[in-house]
C-alpha cells in the first residue's frame, strides 16, 4: 500500500510467502487501512515495513506473522511512521526482536495490545525508541503498551512448513481483544 492516501482501505486473508518485506506501508498517507487476517510466512527481512512518515490511521489486526529465516522480525522499520495500531497478531521474531524499533521510528499515535509474542534465537523480545526488553512486563511497565498482550510460543502445527494452525494450549486460542465489525464472532 505504498504511496496511499485512501479511505477505509482493507487489505485482508493474504498469504505472503518468500518475500524481501510482506507489507510496506511506507507511506499511509490519510486512511483509515485495515491490514485484517493476513499470513505472513518465510520473509526475508521484515513482516512489516513502514516508513516514508507514514501517518494515515493504520489498523494491524489478527495477522501471523513468523519467518523460518535467521535475521527476519515481523515490525522492521526502516523510517519514520505514526498512527499505527496492531491487536491480536501473533509475532514471532528470528534473530530479530517481535517488534523492532530499533532507531526510535516510531511517532505518535503508535501502540500495541492483544499481540502474542515470541523470539526465537534472539535476546530481546522487542525493541521500541532504541530500548530493548527483554520481557514483556517490562515493555509494559515501561511503554504502558501491551497491556493485554502475552509472551510465549505460539505453539503453530509446522511453522517450516507453513502451518499455522495453533496446537492444543497454544497461549494464542481464545485470547483476543473484542472488536465490533472485526472479530464479533
Amino acid at each position: 500500500t505504498e504511496s496511499f492516501a485512501g479511505i477505509n482501505y482493507r487489505c485482508y486473508r493474504n498469504w505472503v510467502e518468500d518475500p524481501l518485506n510482506c507489507m510496506s506501508i511506507a507511506p499511509n498517507l490519510v486512511g483509515p487501512e485495515y491490514v485484517l487476517y493476513n499470513t505472513f510466512h518465510n520473509f526475508r527481512k521484515g513482516g512489516f515495513k513502514l516508513s516514508i512518515s507514514s501517518n494515515g490511521q493504520t489498523w494491524i489486526m489478527h495477522n501471523t506473522i513468523a519467518s523460518t529465516r535467521s535475521g527476519s522480525g515481523p515490525v522492521y522499520p526502516s523510517g519514520p511512521y505514526s498512527n499505527k495500531h496492531w491487536r491480536n497478531n501473533i509475532m514471532v521474531g528470528n534473530g530479530q526482536p517481535a517488534i523492532g524499533d530499533d532507531a526510535g521510528e516510531s511517532g505518535t499515535g503508535c501502540d500495541l495490545d492483544g499481540d502474542l509474542l515470541h523470539v526465537q534465537n534472539y535476546g530481546n523480545l522487542v525493541v521500541w525508541k532504541g530500548v530493548a526488553y527483554a520481557t514483556l512486563t517490562a515493555f509494559r511497565n515501561a511503554t504502558g503498551s501491551e497491556a493485554l498482550g502475552k509472551a510465549g510460543d505460539p505453539r503453530f502445527t509446522s511453522a517450516a512448513s507453513g502451518n499455522y494452525t495453533l496446537l492444543t494450549g497454544s497461549p494464542a486460542i481464545d485470547a483476543a481483544i473484542r472488536f465490533p465489525g472485526i472479530n464479533d464472532a
